[in-house]
This record gives C-alpha cells, structure tokens and sequence, in this order.
C-alpha cells in the first residue's frame, strides 16, 4: 500500500498513476490518497484544491478523473474497488464532503455543473448480497449516472 499526502509525493507511487496538465498548483489540505492495488489512474485538474478529500483504491483497473470544479475545491471521500470508474465532469461543486464508492466494476459518472450540498452518499453497490429462493441475486449493483446541471441535497442517499 502506498499512501500520496502532497504533491512532492506523487513520483514515488509504483504502478499507479496520477496525470494532471500540471502538478504546481494542486494543493493536498488534510488530505490524503491510498493505493491498494496496481494500476489505477487518477486524472485531476491542474488547480485542484483537495480539502478534507480521502481517496481510495481497494484492487486494481480502476479510474478516478476530476475535471475543473467551479471553484477549484475538492471535498469529497472517493473508493473505489477493482475495474470502476469515477468521474467527475467540468464546472462540480462540493460544498462539503461527500462520499462516494465505486466497486463490482460498476461506476458512477457525474455530469456537467453539478452541486453536491454536505453529507451526500453515492453507492452503486450493496456489497450485502441478497439472494431469492433460486439463489440468484437481488440487490445487483448498477451503474450511477448524473446528469448535467444536477442539485444534490445535504444528507442524499443513493445506494444501489
């Protein structure tokens, strides 16, 4: 496991990955990012501010892309498990965390302009498998997608 809790840090992962345009303005604040697994990517904006952010990889293949917020801050709790995908399109505000988790190769995408109010939770798995009678599963995972120009309110739930 290699943990990222600034900038300077970035060179020393292994097999994992972090692009930006340009890494001189991105800023960690009480944050930090953890790699379980190889060959992640992160792509992020190059004025992005990550404050209070915690980001996680749990396995291997997975994507997290940050595209430029409104006002460049980052605020957010971001898992993701083997061969998923978060995205986070141009012009997302966050005005206070928000968590978000990405796992059975199910992903959440999220639109242009999109705003998350505090204390939102977007989970495209319950990772408490129900099964019928026949033994086939109930609760299946899905994608999550938001579209553009989206509200999210404080305390929003989406579990799938």
């Amino acid at each position: 496991m290699s943990t990222i809790k600034s900038v300077e840090e970035i060179n020393d992962i292994e097999n994992n990955f972090i692009i930006s345009e340009s890494f001189s303005n991105i800023q960690f604040k009480n944050s930090k990012i953890n790699f379980n697994g190889e060959n992640n990517y992160i792509f992020i904006d190059k004025d992005a501010k990550l404050t209070n952010t915690i980001i996680t990889f749990h396995g291997d293949n997975s994507v997290l892309y940050i595209g430029k917020t409104r006002n460049s801050k980052v605020e957010v709790k971001v898992t993701l498990h083997n061969n998923s995908l978060v995205f986070f399109n141009d012009g997302c505000t966050f005005n206070k965390s928000s968590t978000f988790i990405a796992s059975e190769g199910k992903d959440i995408v999220v639109g242009r302009d999109v705003m998350f109010s505090s204390g939102c939770w977007l989970r495209n798995s319950d990772v408490h498998m129900i099964y019928d009678e026949n033994k086939r599963r109930i609760n299946e995972s899905s994608d999550i997608i938001i579209g553009d120009h989206v509200w999210v309110g404080q305390n929003s739930l989406n579990d799938l």
